[in-house]
């Protein structure tokens, strides 16, 4: 019986060779946008899946009278302090952060790379799981840069490279070390914090906002989150 209906659907094909293909290809397409939006809608709703309380960080954006004032995604740095201060029971913690392109080099190996210089409070937001280090420490020293995995095999060949040393360019032309302090699990392509190229992999402690000379625009135009 199966084998009839395979018999005559082809028939039917075959002696109507272009409806049937104007079926077939309107078919195809119509599955390829269907996969392709629910892979689209699957990627955003993983976001930052992986870190715990996801569901309860938020990502301030800013609607620009000017649309030259600034890009979407930033607000004013001191908006994150003002929230906490007018709303301490339903902020908790907040982070504020910038985004820097610069050379990071190890020894005669040199890499453009997109950094992440923000408040101590970045492993208290994100959470994101510590493979070397101790988090609760690691943004404290002035020099103190977290990387990923990913990152340090980059850089040393390894993973386990906590104590070691990255040069980093400030924009007047310095190259001062960093020290690793943690080491971070490699971090998906859709983290919050990957919403540029190159994402960033490379965090440091608050006291590199100085070192870039960019305090002014920390405070009053940086990327809360």
């Amino acid at each position: 019986m199966i084998k009839n209906y395979f018999l005559i659907a082809w028939r039917n094909i075959v002696k109507n060779r272009f409806f049937a293909v104007v079926n077939i290809l309107g078919l195809a397409i119509g599955i390829t946008f269907v996969l392709l939006i629910g892979i689209y809608a699957w990627g955003e709703f993983q976001v930052n899946h992986f870190v715990k309380n996801s569901d309860r960080i938020f990502l301030l954006k800013s609607k620009w009278a000017n649309p030259e004032s600034g890009v979407e995604f930033t607000t004013f740095g001191s908006l994150t302090k003002a929230l906490q201060d007018n709303y301490p029971a339903l902020i908790e913690k907040a982070y504020a952060h910038d985004a820097i392109t610069t050379v990071v080099s190890v020894g005669d190996k040199y890499f453009r790379e997109g950094i992440h210089p923000g408040d101590s409070t970045f492993f208290e937001v994100f959470n994101f799981p510590v493979v070397y280090g101790d988090p609760r420490t690691a943004m404290d020293k002035a020099n103190a840069v977290v990387i990923t995995e990913k990152k340090a095999r980059l850089y040393f060949g390894k993973t386990d490279v906590v104590g070691r040393l990255l040069k980093i360019k400030s924009f007047d032309g310095r190259n001062d070390d960093f020290e690793v302090t943690a080491v971070i699990k490699d971090l998906p392509f859709n983290t919050i914090t990957n919403y540029s190229k190159p994402g960033n992999e490379i965090f440091l402690a608050p006291a590199s906002i100085r070192y870039f000379g960019r305090q002014a625009g920390f405070t009053a135009g940086s990327h809360p989150i």
